[in-house]
Order: structure tokens, then C-alpha cells, then sequence
């Protein structure tokens, strides 16, 4: 059991709409296994949103100029995802942890 919570405890959630759950979650735990959970957590959690990031900004560049809507769905993804960044660079700095460059 607690191999597996380890495991969970230090992978990212996949997507910026399990941040407000499963990620406070686990930094709530995080906090009590001190600041190098903490770090792992959040340098875990900000590289893979930065491939979020990526992936999505990939596919709207992709899009044809007729399909509006697709493009409006992506940018508003890709404006949480910004956002879930840069809540995490925050994150990292509340916690006392350099700023992530």
C-alpha cells in the first residue's frame, strides 16, 4: 500500500480539470512528507503541463480556418492550461521553492 500511494502521491495529473481535486489532494499529502515530495509534486505536475500545453497548441495550429468552433474549444483550453502554469509556479513559490525557469 504505500508503494502505491508513493506512486500516485508523485505522478501529474493528466488534465488541468483534475488539478482542483486530485492534485490539491496530493499536495495536501505532499506537505506532510515534507518539501522534497513537494517539489517532485509540482516539477512533475508543470512538466506535464507544459506538454499539455504543447499537445494542444500543436493541434490548433493544425486547424482549418473553417473550423471555428474546434478552434475556440482549443483556445480555451489552452487558456487554462496557461492558467493551471501559472497557478503552479505559484504554488512553488508559496511553498519556498525557486522559481521554475
Amino acid at each position: 500500500g504505500d508503494a502505491t500511494f508513493r506512486r500516485w502521491l508523485q505522478t501529474p495529473v493528466p488534465n488541468g480539470r483534475d488539478i482542483r481535486i486530485e492534485f490539491l489532494a496530493k499536495l495536501y499529502f505532499a506537505q506532510m512528507e515534507g518539501f522534497a515530495a513537494v517539489e517532485t509534486l509540482i516539477d512533475r505536475q508543470l512538466a506535464g503541463m507544459a506538454a499539455l500545453l504543447a499537445r494542444l497548441e500543436k493541434q490548433a495550429s493544425r486547424l482549418p480556418d473553417a473550423a471555428v468552433f474546434d478552434r475556440l474549444v482549443l483556445q480555451f483550453r489552452i487558456g487554462q492550461t496557461r492558467a493551471v502554469i501559472a497557478w503552479l509556479e505559484l504554488c512553488r513559490a508559496e511553498t519556498g521553492q525557486p522559481a521554475h525557469n
